[in-house]
């Protein structure tokens, strides 16, 4: 029986893109597993040369972090050290850059996947910005892993764009001020 001339196989050239677009997906998800490997490589050497650093301390001044959104992938307990990292070095974080894609959010840094604003007298005023974005969190400890080493602000950053500059769009984040990191 003959196959009729409108068949319904595919011909060649599909065969051809099918393969294409197969192999090009294949080395995107390498290439991208080939990221995150040397990612977590860099942040396991900077958590051992810092002597592994902790958080720092929750002020009992501060407000609570905001309820999680629904879906969300943690809770803000589960957070607060970054939270309370971020509202202590601030001067740090509002010099380096994130590139989660929060630059489309309107943030500016860092600094503003934690906290929108400070009031005048300190009091942070959280976002709920790094519930669902692990990246957002990794640069913060990155930063901090690097700072308390005694990295000058101007190195972290570009530690911090060496590493992330493949994997999306900076903060418009303007270049730090000639200080050293955490002070």
């Amino acid at each position: 029986m003959r196959r009729p001339s409108h068949s319904l196989w595919p011909t060649r050239a599909a065969w051809l893109a099918i393969t294409v677009g197969a192999v090009l997906f294949t080395l995107a998800v390498v290439r991208n597993l080939s990221r995150h490997d040397s990612l977590t490589e860099w942040r396991e050497t900077l958590e051992l040369a810092a002597g592994r650093p902790v958080w720092p301390e929750w002020s009992a001044s501060w407000p609570d972090l905001p309820p999680p959104p629904k879906r969300r992938d943690r809770a803000p307990q589960d957070l607060r050290g970054v939270y309370a990292y971020a509202a202590r070095n601030k001067e740090l974080l509002q010099q380096i850059p994130c590139y989660c894609g929060c630059v489309r959010e309107g943030h500016r840094s860092n600094l503003n996947c934690f906290v929108s604003a400070f009031r005048p007298d300190g009091t942070p005023i959280w976002t709920d910005h790094s519930f669902s974005c692990p990246m957002c969190v990794h640069i913060a400890r990155e930063a901090m892993l690097m700072s308390s080493q005694g990295m000058s602000v101007e190195r972290v950053r570009q530690e911090i764009d060496n590493r992330y500059r493949a994997l999306g769009d900076p903060t418009n984040t303007p270049a730090p001020s000639q200080s050293r990191a955490g002070h």
